[in-house]
């Protein structure tokens, strides 16, 4: 069909053809054939066609052929002693290659080419140039060419911030998006989405409120998609629902599928997975793609509905969509959660023999968490065994020595603890374990030697922190060894003398709910036995007693 459009064309001159002919070959991704339509045309590349050339290198895959073509050029020119001027849109997308293959080295060459060719003032050239800087990590070249530029647009400054919030200054980000003159939804959008990449969820909630509600800015898909983060690292459902319902009116959630698939994965971390049900039920299946159906597994997966993941990753099959690498993640995690053990297995077994997805650690992660949460341990250790070595981590083990823990299995557990111990010798929560195995099974004499041998390496345990919901504090969960006892008697009498007073129970029965069936037997054989996690519960009801009398 090519050739003969360019036959065709014969009648027309030549750069009409190269033209046809370079457009044509782009379509079908062949840059190599519309750079061969384009030399047997003429010795001297016209211009437009040279930049059209590369403009697309530089935004596809292989950058760096864009930079490639301009040395061929080059020296083509050179040999035929002749001279070719190139224009501002040629030294822009170079200079954008540079940025996408991070040469600053050549880009640094590029600015001095602009210079002597007399667009040091060029406001796309330079834009381009403080982009490269930024975007490579070479900030205050950055800063330096934009404090220089005597004229700037929108895109001048966001190009600057995306580079500050990409290095992790977003200080220096915001204090820029607060001087910018003219801020538009982009700045917005790349503000938000740098407070959202940086862990500052509260941060983009209140700017995209500010944006909404103080400056009566629109926001669009991708400003939906920038803020979807922080609603589900904050839990915060009602932010959901209210975006859900912007997007239905705004008409995004009918044209962008990627908000669809956001708004389920958004459903099911805030805790409502009917919402994300609804919406997955919503989308048509001729609009559902990978990402909707890993999506709603993943959402069966954190609720614990092993049944319900499995049955849609079924239906998935039927609807003939392939499954990728997360999508058996999200299954098999399902599974494990679940107690779908044998289901598990042959997901496994179909990822690796029929869609050929080499499994990677949290694959064989996820598996051998399954095994041992059912408590078939050998299986599980054997499938750690199986891990490539230059793959397999201390993780892997640790989580089979937790399984080990629970189940109580001595043998294997002094196993999985060596091989630890033969990779990280410094983790006090290994030797804690395994000496809770040997107290279990009354070894108490082994279980002290562990502890021994934890205190003379030096293994320390790092405090866990806990976020009590009945108080919104964070504290450090520390044993009541390190309190002093009388601190401990007396928050367990107050809460013993509230349960007396209010509670059909009696204050051992509370205490066992609250720590777990041990708990009783800990306290009354070893008092700083105590748990902290369950001191920190007495404290955070005891606040919250005390703050509802008030």
């Amino acid at each position: 069909m090519g050739s003969s459009a360019i036959a065709v064309a014969g009648s027309c001159e030549a750069s009409a053809i190269d033209w046809i002919g370079v457009n044509f070959q782009w379509s079908v991704d062949s840059c190599v054939l519309a750079m061969a339509i384009s030399g047997l045309s003429t010795t001297t590349p016209i211009l437009t066609i040279f930049n059209t050339l590369l403009r697309h290198y530089s935004l596809s895959h292989v950058p760096e052929e864009a930079l490639l073509l301009f040395k061929h050029i080059q020296h083509q020119h050179q040999n035929q002693y002749q001279t070719i001027s190139f224009d501002s849109f040629t030294y822009s997308f170079l200079i954008k290659a540079c940025a996408n293959v991070q040469r600053p080295r050549i880009g640094i060459q590029l600015h001095g080419l602009t210079i002597k060719a007399g667009f040091e003032f060029h406001v796309y050239v330079q834009t381009a140039l403080v982009n490269m800087y930024a975007d490579c990590g070479y900030l205050k070249p950055a800063q330096k060419v934009f404090d220089e530029m005597p004229d700037r647009n929108s895109v001048t400054w966001n190009v600057l911030i995306t580079g500050f919030i990409k290095w992790g200054e977003l200080g220096v980000a915001q204090y820029l998006f607060d001087v910018m003159p003219i801020k538009n939804v982009v700045s917005w959008t790349g503000l938000i989405d740098g407070y959202t990449r940086m862990n500052h969820y509260n941060g983009a909630l209140a700017l995209f409120r500010r944006m909404v509600v103080n400056e009566g800015i629109k926001p669009t898909e991708v400003t939906i998609l920038a803020v979807f983060p922080a609603i589900w690292n904050l839990r915060r459902l009602e932010s959901c629902q209210i975006i859900h319902s912007y997007g239905d009116k705004s008409g995004f959630n009918a044209s962008d599928i990627r908000v669809m698939n956001s708004l389920i994965d958004a459903y099911a971390k805030c805790g409502c997975v009917e919402s994300a049900i609804r919406v997955f039920e919503d989308i048509s299946d001729e609009r559902r793609n990978v990402v909707s159906w890993t999506s709603i597994i993943s959402g069966f997966a954190m609720h614990g509905m092993g049944k319900e993941a499995a049955d849609s990753f079924k239906r998935m099959e039927n609807a003939c969509m392939k499954p990728n690498r997360v999508t058996f993640l999200s299954v098999l995690n399902a599974c494990s959660h679940g107690g779908l053990i044998d289901e598990g297995l042959e997901f496994f077994k179909k990822m690796v023999d029929k869609c050929g997805v080499v499994p990677d650690i949290k694959h064989y992660g996820c598996l051998i968490d399954m095994l041992g949460r059912a408590g078939r341990l050998d299986e599980a250790e054997n499938m750690a065994l199986d891990i490539p070595v230059e793959m397999v981590n201390a993780v892997i083990w640790r989580t089979l020595l937790g399984a080990c823990s629970f189940h109580g299995n001595i043998e294997v557990g002094e196993r999985v603890t060596q091989k630890i111990l033969d990779m990280q010798k410094e983790y006090g929560g290994d030797y804690v374990l395994l000496s809770n195995i040997f107290a279990g099974a009354s070894r108490h004499s082994d279980s002290e030697s562990v502890r021994r041998a934890m205190d003379e390496r030096n293994a320390h345990k790092i405090p866990g922190l806990s976020l009590n919901p009945l108080t919104t504090l964070v504290d450090n969960t520390i044993s009541t060894s390190d309190l002093f006892p009388e601190i401990v008697m007396t928050v367990l009498s107050a809460l013993a003398g509230w349960a007396a007073a209010n509670l059909r129970t009696s204050f051992c029965t509370t205490l066992a709910v609250l720590g777990g069936k041990n708990l009783v037997s800990q306290i009354s054989e070893r008092m700083v036995a105590l748990s902290g996690g369950v001191l920190f519960i007495a404290f955070g009801i005891l606040s919250f007693l005390s703050t509802d009398e008030t």
